[in-house]
Formats: C-alpha cells, sequence, structure tokens
C-alpha cells in the first residue's frame, strides 16, 4: 500500500492513476507503465529477463512537481 495524503492506496491503483495522469499530459510519449506492485513487476521481470525501470516520485520533494502539476 502506498501513502497517499493521509490516505493508503493500493500500489496498481497508484499506478493506473500515475500512467492515465502521464497520459493526459503527454499522449503516446510517455512510456507504457505496468499497473502493478513494484515487488509483482520484477517478478514478472525476472522471469521474462528483462529489465526493470522503476520510477520513484514524491510530490513532496522540492524538485518534483505535484501530481496535478505533471
Amino acid at each position: 500500500m502506498l501513502l497517499q495524503g493521509n490516505r493508503y492506496e493500493d500500489p496498481p491503483q497508484s499506478a493506473a492513476t500515475f500512467k492515465q495522469m502521464l497520459q493526459q499530459r503527454y499522449g503516446a510519449n510517455c512510456p507504457d507503465f505496468l499497473e502493478t506492485s513494484w515487488q509483482d513487476a520484477a517478478v514478472q521481470a525476472h522471469r521474462q529477463y528483462k529489465f526493470l525501470f522503476i520510477y520513484l516520485h514524491s510530490p513532496d520533494h522540492e524538485v518534483c512537481p505535484a501530481p496535478d502539476q505533471l
């Protein structure tokens, strides 16, 4: 579970929400994110012998835009 403000959010739901925000802003120019937890993505990458890129985003960090500013 991910902490979003004062509430916890399911990892697949959080990934889907983030992916939707990126697609609205960048259209087809954004990467194809898996809508799953990082652990499930790591298992899939391991099984398929693929690299796994993990993007960590914190709207609380000074250099990261807030989700509504993406």
